[in-house]
C-alpha cells in the first residue's frame, strides 16, 4: 500500500539532477537497486554519461528505442527478470515505465521519477463510423451525474489495438486510448450522454465523437522499496493535486533540498518580461484572420532583442513562425520538452508564442473530479511550461550578469512568472488593446476544494448515528404494499427492510394537514409495477390522491414536527418534480443515460402543458444531506445541458424550460400516480434498458456504495459500545465477519467491506474496536488503498 512520496521542488537548474545522481548512487553502495525515470531519451543520455564519469564504480544501464535494440518492453523486462542481487541504476523513459505491468522483485528497487508526469491523458477521437473497434470491447459504468467509468470487456482486443503489430491504418487512432486502457495505472472516463449519443448513433456524425480522459492512479508507484518525485515547483502540477486527494502523502525531502544550489531565482532584477496582449491567450486569438498579435509579436522581437539573437518556442503548424530560423544559429526553435538541457544556456532572449490549454471538456472533467480550478489548471500547463522554457536561457547560470528580455503571449502568465523572479520588471508590447472581459460570478469560497470541504463537513456534522440499523427498520412486513398505523418511534431492526423502504406513505387532511399512513416496503421492481398500476386509476380529485416522501422519519427527532427535515433519518429514492417543462421525459433519460428512472404524470398534466414525476432508484441510503447534494448536482447537470429555470428562461428567446421544482429534502412530499384529469393512459414510462442502473450513492457523493444490507447479521441483545471491552459474543461475531470477508472474492470486497462495516456498528461495535478491525481488513485486502480510502469515508458511522 502507497503510504507516502518524498519530492523534491527543485527549481530548474538548481542541481536536482546531480543530486538525484548522488541520491541514487548512494543506495547503491549500500546494495540497492534504482530506477531512474526521465521523460526524454536526450536527457538519459546526458544523465547516463553525467553519473558513469561521476560514479565510475556504480552499475548503470540505459534502456530505449534510440539504442537501436528493437522493441524496448520485452527488453526491460528480461533486464528485471536477469537482475542479480548486487546494486545498480536502470534508466528508463517515462512512456516506457508506465507501459510496464509486471516488475521482477519490485520491492527490490527504489524508485526515482525526475520531472513530473502528467495525471491527466485526454484523447477525443472523430470515430463516428468506425468507434465499433474500441467500443464493443468496453463497457461502462456511471459514477455521478456526468461521468461514467471505462471497464474492459474483452481483453485480448484492446491488447491487439494496444500493440497493433500488423501496423493497421484502421487501428491507428486507437492506440493510445487502448494502451491505456489495458495499463493497470489509468482509470478511464467518459462523459455519459456523449458516449451514448455515439454508440446509438445519436445525431449529427459530425457531432458523434469519442472523448476519452485518462487519470494516472497512484499505484504505478506502489510496492517500491521507496518512492521519490521530483520536478519544478511541484506543489502546483496536478499529479500533486490530484493524488493528494487520492490519499497520498507527499513529504519533503529536506535532505536532497537542502543540497540544491539555490531555491530560488536569484538576479532578477537583470530580467525584462514583456507580454502581447491582456486577454487570456489561446491559438484562436493568436492566429485568426481577423489580427496580427502574432506577427506584431515577431516583429517586436527585432526591437524588444537587441542582439537579434533569440530562441522561441511556438505551436506545432504556426505558420506565423515557419522560416523564422536561421542557418546560423543566432535564432533557433526550442523543443516542446527541454526540461534538463543546458543546449540553450547561450541566449539571454527568449520569445514565446504558442498557446498551451487544456479544451473546455479537461477543464470542466478536473473542476468536476478533483475541484482543480481553471486557473490551477492555466498555472500548471501554460505557465509551467513558459517558466521551464525561459529557464534553458542563460538565467539559469546565478554568475550570468547579462541582461534577459523575455515576450511572453499574455499578461497572466508574464506576471506570474515575475513573481518568481523578484525584482524583474514587467509591461505591455502595446500591441493589443482590447478590454479584458470579467467572466464568472465573485466566489463563495477561496476554491472548489474548500467549498467541497465545507460540504464534506456540514455532512459528517448530521446523524453520526445514521450508520447504526438499529434505527433504520421498522416492523413492517415485506410483503405488504403499505401498513397503516405504524408507529415510527419504536422502530426496531427486522431482517431485510432497509433495502426495501421505497418512501413513507402520506395523506391529506383537510383540517390538520397530512399525516402519515404507514410505509411502502417492496423492491424496486415490484414498486415500479405498483405505481404503473396506480398511473391508470382514474380520481376525482388530486387532493383524493396518495402522497409519498423518500424520507423515513422518526418522530422523537424534533419538537416541533414528525415529517420535517429534521425527523428524516434516511431515504433509499431520489423524486424530482416537473411541472410546466419543456424537457420531455425521453430527453431526461438521455442526459442521463446511466440511470435507472421512471417518470409519471400528474392529475393536472395535459398535452400542451406538461408536468410529471420522476422516481430514481438509489443503491443505498441517504442522509439528508446527501440527499440534497444529489438533487443538486442532478440539476447542475440539467441547466448544464441548456435547460433554463423561470428566471433566466423568461430573459432568453425560444429558452427551454426545465420547469424542475426546488424539492430537494428527502422530507419533502410527491403525488403518487393516477390517470390525468383529461383522461389520457400510459403515461407512465420506465428507462431500465441496457447500461441503465441505480444511482451509485457511493459514486456520487465520494463515498462508498453500501449494497446488499441484508447481508448484514444483527444481534439485538449485544450493546452498543464506544471502548474496547467486547463481550465475548461481540468477539465472536466480529471475527466471524472479518473471516468472512476476508474469503470474499476479487472484485467483491469493493461491496464486502462496506458490509463488515455495518455489521459492526449493527452489533455494538464502534470506536477503537471498530477502527482496529477495519484495519485489519484494509491489510488483508486485494486493494489495499482503495480499502484505506472507503474506511476513512466509512469512519464517520462508527463514532
Amino acid at each position: 500500500m502507497l503510504r507516502s512520496i518524498k519530492y523534491v521542488p527543485a527549481c530548474p537548474s538548481a542541481g536536482k539532477t546531480y543530486q538525484i545522481q548522488c541520491y541514487a548512487s548512494n543506495i547503491v553502495k549500500h546494495g540497492g537497486k534504482v530506477i531512474i525515470v526521465q521523460p526524454t531519451t536526450e536527457l538519459i543520455d546526458k544523465t547516463y554519461e553525467e553519473m558513469a564519469a561521476r560514479f565510475p564504480d556504480v552499475k548503470n544501464t540505459r534502456i530505449h528505442g534510440k539504442l537501436g535494440i528493437g522493441k524496448v518492453r520485452p527488453h526491460i523486462i528480461k533486464f528485471f527478470n536477469k537482475a542479480n542481487d548486487g546494486g545498480e541504476v536502470v534508466f528508463l523513459t517515462w512512456a516506457s515505465f508506465v507501459s510496464l505491468g509486471y516488475i521482477h522483485r519490485r520491492e527490490d528497487w527504489h524508485l526515482v521519477i525526475d520531472e513530473i508526469p502528467n495525471v491527466l491523458a485526454f484523447r477525443e477521437l472523430k470515430v463516428s463510423q468506425s468507434h465499433a473497434t474500441l467500443t464493443d470491447a468496453i463497457s461502462i459504468k456511471p459514477i455521478g451525474p456526468k461521468y461514467a467509468l471505462v471497464e474492459v470487456t474483452d481483453a485480448g482486443t484492446i491488447r491487439s489495438l494496444a500493440e497493433n503489430q500488423t501496423g493497421d491504418e484502421g487501428w491507428t487512432p486507437f492506440v493510445e486510448v487502448a494502451s491505456r486502457l489495458r495499463s493497470d495505472h489509468y482509470k478511464n472516463y467518459v462523459i455519459q450522454t456523449s458516449y451514448d449519443r455515439l454508440v446509438k448513433n445519436k445525431g449529427k456524425a459530425g457531432e458523434r465523437n469519442l472523448a476519452v480522459f485518462s487519470v494516472l492512479q497512484p499505484t504505478i508507484c506502489e510496492g517500491y522499496a521507496s518512492v521519490l518525485i521530483a520536478g519544478a515547483r511541484a506543489e502546483e502540477t496536478l499529479l500533486f493535486k490530484a493524488w493528494s486527494q487520492m490519499g497520498v502523502r507527499f513529504e519533503l525531502d529536506t535532505s536532497i533540498v537542502k543540497k540544491l544550489r539555490y531555491t530560488e531565482h536569484a538576479n532578477g532584477h537583470l530580467v525584462r518580461f514583456y507580454y502581447a496582449s491582456s486577454r487570456r491567450w489561446s491559438k484562436s486569438l493568436s492566429q485568426s484572420d481577423e489580427n496580427t498579435l502574432l506577427k506584431d509579436m515577431i516583429s517586436k522581437a527585432d526591437v524588444v532583442f537587441p542582439g537579434k539573437t533569440f530562441a522561441y518556442l511556438s505551436n506545432n503548424g504556426c505558420k506565423a513562425t515557419e522560416g523564422l530560423e536561421d542557418e546560423e544559429g543566432d535564432i533557433v526553435a526550442l523543443p516542446a520538452w527541454s526540461h534538463g538541457l543546458n543546449d540553450f544556456a547561450r541566449f539571454h532572449d527568449i520569445l514565446i508564442t504558442g498557446a498551451y490549454n487544456f479544451t473546455p471538456s479537461a477543464i470542466a472533467f478536473m473542476a468536476d473530479m478533483f475541484g482543480i480550478t481553471d486557473e490551477e489548471l492555466r498555472v500548471a500547463l501554460m505557465c509551467h511550461i513558459c517558466y521551464q522554457t525561459l529557464c534553458r536561457s542563460s538565467i539559469r547560470n546565478p554568475d550570468s550578469h547579462d541582461i534577459k528580455t523575455f515576450i511572453l503571449p499574455d499578461q497572466l502568465t508574464a506576471e506570474w512568472c515575475q513573481n518568481i523572479f523578484p525584482g524583474s520588471t514587467c509591461e505591455s508590447l502595446n500591441i493589443d488593446s482590447a478590454p479584458v472581459k470579467q467572466r464568472g460570478r465573485r466566489k463563495t469560497h477561496g476554491s472548489r476544494v474548500e467549498g467541497k470541504k465545507i460540504s464534506r463537513d456540514r455532512i459528517k456534522s448530521e446523524l453520526k448515528e445514521f450508520g447504526c440499523l438499529e434505527s433504520l427498520v421498522s416492523k413492517v412486513g415485506i410483503d405488504t404494499v403499505y401498513v397503516d398505523d405504524v408507529d415510527t418511534n419504536t422502530l426496531l431492526v427486522k431482517g431485510e427492510y432497509v433495502p426495501l423502504f421505497r418512501g413513507t406513505c402520506l395523506r391529506q387532511a383537510n383540517d390538520r394537514g397530512q399525516f402519515v399512513t404507514g410505509h411502502f416496503s417492496m423492491s424496486q421492481d415490484r414498486f415500479a409495477k405498483f405505481l404503473e398500476t396506480r398511473s391508470r386509476i382514474p380520481i376525482d380529485s388530486k387532493n383524493d390522491n396518495l402522497q409519498v416522501s423518500p424520507a423515513m422519519f422518526e418522530a422523537d427527532r424534533s419538537i416541533n414536527t414528525n415529517i420535517g427535515n429534521e425527523n428524516v433519518v434516511f431515504a433509499n429514492d431520489l423524486w424530482l418534480d416537473f411541472d410546466h417543462t419543456d424537457l420531455i421525459p425521453r430527453h431526461l433519460a438521455d442526459l442521463f443515460p446511466g440511470l435507472m428512472i421512471h417518470t409519471y404524470e400528474t392529475y393536472s398534466s395535459t398535452i400542451g402543458d406538461l408536468r410529471y414525476r420522476a422516481w430514481v432508484p438509489l443503491s443505498g441510503p441517504v442522509t439528508n444531506e446527501e440527499y440534497r447534494r444529489i438533487f443538486k448536482m442532478v440539476k447542475a447537470h440539467i441547466e448544464e445541458n441548456g435547460y433554463m429555470d423561470r428566471a433566466r428562461a423568461s430573459q432568453v428567446l425560444d429558452a427551454k424550460f426545465h420547469g424542475l421544482d426546488n424539492k430537494r429534502n428527502a422530507s419533502d412530499k410527491f403525488y403518487l400516480p393516477c390517470r390525468p384529469a383529461d383522461g389520457r393512459k400510459k403515461t407512465f414510462r420506465s428507462f431500465i434498458g441496457k447500461g441503465r442502473e441505480t444511482l451509485n450513492v457511493g459514486a456520487w457523493l465520494e463515498l462508498p456504495a453500501i449494497e446488499h444490507v441484508s447481508m448484514v447479521v444483527i444481534d439485538e441483545t449485544l450493546p452498543c459500545l464506544l471502548s474496547v471491552d467486547l463481550s465475548p459474543k461481540q468477539e465472536a461475531l466480529r471475527d466471524w465477519a472479518l473471516d468472512r470477508y476476508v474469503n470474499t472474492k476479487v472484485g467483491g470486497q469493493y461491496d464486502a467491506f462496506g458490509t463488515l462495516s455495518f455489521t459492526l456498528i449493527a452489533n455494538g461495535i464502534r470506536g477503537w474496536e471498530w477502527n482496529n478491525t477495519m484495519s485489519i481488513a484494509v491489510q488483508r485486502s486485494h486493494s489495499k488503498l482503495d480499502r484505506s480510502r472507503d474506511m476513512a469515508r466509512l469512519r464517520r458511522f462508527a463514532y
